[in-house]
């Protein structure tokens, strides 16, 4: 359209807004100006100088941002956090230390971080318990509008967004579960020891306990000890007695206490889940109370036996609030003031595990509270307290959570959404976000919630909660989609559902967070999809941060000269354009060149008659191309809400790290990690025999010829005998039979890897056939509750050598086949100790990320690092699958014999009904 000034002193209006800022610094938040409009802080938004304008004015067809992370989760050193052994002080960890994930079990901490003196506020909950940390510290938080679902805040965010709650609306956190400490021998049995300390008496020369229930009193017995009902008939004391039984409570400190001096021994808050459950159940039997909606309260005079219960709940998972009452008694006459009464509000997911007596347990179950109750924490305060000097650390758990003070759970896209304005005006304009991560994209994930702020309430857009979430605007019939995909492409099953969802998720912008957790196969797909009809460029852009030498993201940008020999982004390639042609779809068949024309003669394209009847070109098949990096300080805004932190953190990284994150480095870092070491398989010899008395086989099917195909027998979690097939494979199934029958192992407890030789014994069909490609399986706690941590995986066999880990660990894996046991080894079936081999193989368990999930080493690069297979640790992986899934197992059919129908007739007595006589 064109213009005619009619008055010559007139200008032109400028083409945009005029934009003044100063820009922020670590040391001011700086301000911008739009049109003479001062921009309100974290209302208004506008893409800063430098990396966001250049990639929102960017138009190529593919653009990558290769930005630089910013990291800090801070503590300050007195902060308190759980180890299987008890709570200890956050300064006084260090590399290697266990310390306990939010599933109660072990983890490692891997990196530690120090940040000086910073600013620390405590978050209070509304159950009392309490925390400090930095404002920089993540937690998995979730909204009680709409749907409770948890997502990664910062602190200083939750700061904000507490102040604004409005029409009772919640923010919380979850809670742990039940933990798993490592725990000594206890000298009283628990359920007694609750008795005791409940209604029982250590004083004088006897020790007694009052109850009128029977069931304490057999349990009691039960527990080893004698009980004798006092003679008095007005009575219900009994006394008990067991050798040593005095000198057992002068051990643990409780001999010659009142009841308002009782405790629980620290031996006893430190024990393993089951002596826990039993201690509860012994106080809550005794001097709790369940009332008809299932509420559980407990009773003491003594305060520290009240903090020690509500420490003892929070082990267990559960909420437990305490409130102080005012009691009094009548002495002479005289109304007198007696001892404080600590009354112990109670609730666990486990709440049917806290009562021992039936009569309390059967009003609990018809109670509502009963297993309906989802548990978290709501955050009631956020408040400064001063500086201190903090740290924080890196934990080896996929979901980077811990425990801290209190048994609280706590943690270990601007740009791109600036360039979906630039298309929403245009009609047909289709875009989206795409992410591996379900959580991020979903309402209450960090993507979404970016995208919410800038777009939410942009030119009247709508948008939805749904599982892929959409932002549209009606007037322009065009739409922002938030997808998900989170498939192994490696397996075919998967492969195809993924084609499947590509398909309908063609869009002409079209963007990638984290996309170096795709796989090429994804990258190329997804770029066949890259279209719309608003009449825009298509567009697919790219955000990742340096993903190392191998993967083909830094492939592709060596082949495009963005990259030198040092492994560092070249300055002067920094938004420069280039050009590409796909001769294949591995990115280094890609044909480049400074222009299309040179591409074309490079590629010797050629078109059709047809496409040139339409308009095309030669030059028109060739894409366009930019890569964008920086550093953390180009981020003005986070450097000046973090005090220039956000830079700082990086630098206490150690050099090689501090140049992937901070100086555009894509080269190689021995990043890799081996967390099992020799000792761990030594101990196999000395660890505690577990309780589960079920037989198990598991297998490393082979040829019998060439390589060793062990089978390893277990009673539970204990190997006890070892065999290896030799025959021809036509005979494996038979042989496998054999020794199943020799053992008594259920053919539903035989596990065997099904790749390879697997096709044997596809005979054995209730046999749990292992394929390590495949996808991870659900996984449950031991109450049946489903678990996310397999979703960190790359695939089964990662998934299953990570439970392996963690069992050896633990010490829960023993072994009674002898070290020395002489066994085949390798293909010429050497003989080597068993011990040996065991131990040779702990290079199983190195650990790589791989498409931004957890990677263990296949068994096809152990043996190309090693040249043999590691068939017996295998064997031991394999165990792990009947581990990972609590639920029901699959059983074999029941056999019907002819004359099972035959009792239910007979000498029955004959009952009149109604249109005749039936039997009962």
């Amino acid at each position: 359209m064109a213009f005619r000034l009619l008055d010559n002193s007139i200008a032109f209006p400028a083409l945009y807004p005029k934009v003044e800022r100063e820009l922020p610094t670590a040391k001011s938040k700086g301000w911008t100006k739009v049109g003479g409009f001062l921009l309100r802080d974290k209302v208004d938004y506008i893409p800063q100088p430098g990396l966001q304008e250049n990639f929102c004015a960017c138009e190529s067809n593919t653009i990558y941002l290769c930005g630089a992370a910013t990291m800090g989760k801070m503590q300050p050193y007195d902060a308190k956090v759980l180890t299987p052994y008890g709570f200890v002080d956050m300064g006084s960890l260090s590399v290697g230390d266990a310390i306990t994930s939010r599933d109660g079990n072990a983890q490692n901490v891997l990196r530690i971080f120090e940040h000086g003196f910073k600013d620390v506020y405590r978050i209070t909950f509304d159950d009392g318990a309490s925390t400090e940390c930095g404002l920089e510290h993540l937690w998995s938080v979730a909204f009680k509008k709409p749907h409770y679902k948890y997502s990664d805040y910062e602190t200083h965010t939750l700061e904000n967004i507490i102040s604004h709650i409005s029409n009772g609306e919640k923010a919380a956190i979850p809670f742990c579960l039940p933990i798993n400490f490592q725990s000594d021998k206890l000298p009283i049995k628990p359920y007694t020891l609750g008795v005791l300390l409940g209604d029982g008496c250590c004083r004088g020369c006897n020790i007694t306990v009052s109850s009128d229930d029977n069931e304490i009193i057999e349990r009691i017995e039960n527990d080893g000890y004698k009980c004798t009902k006092v003679k008095d008939p007005q009575s219900c004391d009994y006394r008990l007695r067991r050798e040593g039984l005095w000198d057992e409570l002068t051990a643990i400190g409780l001999k010659g206490t009142y009841s308002w001096e009782k405790f629980i021994p620290h031996v006893y808050l430190h024990a393993d889940v089951k002596s826990r459950l039993e201690l509860i159940q012994g106080l809550i039997d005794t001097d709790g109370h369940v009332d008809k909606l299932g509420h559980i309260q407990f009773y003491t005079v003594s305060p520290q036996l009240a903090k020690d219960v509500q420490w003892l709940v929070r082990s267990l998972g559960g909420r437990c609030s305490i409130i102080v009452k005012k009691t009094s008694f009548v002495y002479d006459g005289i109304k007198k003031q007696g001892r404080d009464c600590y009354v112990l509000n109670i609730n666990t997911p486990i709440n049917h595990q806290t009562v021992g007596l039936n009569r309390k347990r059967e009003r609990l179950l018809k109670g509502y509270r009963n297993g309906r109750t989802q548990m978290r924490r709501v955050i009631k305060s956020i408040k400064y307290v001063g500086k201190k000097q903090c740290r924080c650390i890196r934990v080896s758990n996929p979901d980077h959570l811990y425990v801290t003070d209190d048994f609280i759970v706590t943690h270990n896209t601007f740009s791109m959404i600036f360039k979906v304005l630039y298309g929403i005006d245009k009609k047909g304009f289709s875009s989206a976000m795409i992410s591996k991560r379900l959580q991020d994209s979903k309402k209450g994930g960090s993507i979404f919630r970016d995208n919410e702020i800038v777009l939410g309430a942009f030119a009247g857009c709508n948008y939805n909660t749904a599982e892929i979430p959409v932002f549209y605007w009606s007037q322009w019939l065009s739409q922002h989609r938030l997808a998900h995909t989170n498939f192994n492409t490696d397996n075919p099953a998967e492969r195809a559902q993924f084609i499947e969802l590509a398909k309908k998720n063609q869009n002409g912008l079209q963007q990638f967070d984290e996309a170096d957790s795709m796989s090429e196969f994804e990258y190329d797909y997804w770029q066949s999809r890259n279209r719309d009809d608003s009449g825009l460029v298509p567009q697919s852009t790219y955000s990742f941060n340096p993903p190392g030498p191998d993967h083909y993201l830094t492939r592709n940008l060596i082949n495009g000269g963005y990259i030198g020999e040092d492994w560092y982004f070249k300055p002067e390639m920094n938004g420069a354009t280039r050009y590409y042609y796909k001769a294949g779809t591995s990115v280094d068949e890609y044909i480049w060149g400074d222009t299309p024309e040179e591409v074309v003669r490079a590629a010797n394209i050629q078109i059709s008659q047809k496409d040139r009847e339409a308009g095309l070109t030669e030059a028109d098949m060739v894409k366009s191309f930019t890569a964008f990096t920086g550093e953390a300080s180009d981020n003005r805004m986070l450097v000046a809400s973090t005090g220039g932190q956000s830079v700082a953190n990086l630098m206490q990284t150690g050099a090689e790290q501090r140049a992937v994150l901070k100086g555009g480095y894509f080269g190689p870092i021995d990043n890799e990690e081996i967390n099992v070491n020799r000792q761990m398989i030594q101990s196999l010899w000395d660890n505690p025999v577990n309780d589960d008395l079920n037989m198990y086989a598991t297998m490393d099917i082979a040829s019998g010829k060439e390589d060793s195909a062990p089978m390893i027998i277990w009673r539970g979690l204990q190997m006890i005998d070892i065999d290896y097939f030799k025959g021809d494979p036509k005979e494996l199934s038979g042989w496998i039979q054999s020794r199943l029958t020799r053992y008594n192992v259920p053919i539903t407890n035989f596990a065997y890897d099904s790749a390879g030789h697997g096709y044997w014994v596809q005979a054995l069909t209730n046999g749990i056939a292992v394929t390590n490609n495949r996808r991870t399986v659900q996984e449950y706690d031991e109450y049946g509750n489903p678990t996310a941590t397999h979703t960190e995986f790359y695939n089964l066999r990662s998934q299953l050598l990570g439970k392996l880990e963690v069992m050896l660990k633990s010490c829960e894996i023993s072994c009674i086949i002898p070290k020395d046991k002489p066994v085949p080894f390798g293909k010429g079936n050497q003989l080597r100790r068993f011990v040996d081999v065991l131990t040779d193989g702990i290079d199983l368990f190195r650990i790589t990320q791989r498409n931004g999930k957890i990677y263990y080493n296949s068994k096809e690069e152990f043996k190309a690092r090693f040249k043999y297979s590691p068939g017996e640790l295998d064997c031991m992986l394999n165990r792990m699958v009947f581990e990972l899934d609590t639920r029901e197992r699959k059983q074999p059919k029941p056999v019907v014999p002819d004359n099972v129908y035959h009792s239910l007739y007979g000498n029955r007595p004959r009952v009149s009904g109604w249109g005749g006589k039936y039997y009962r």
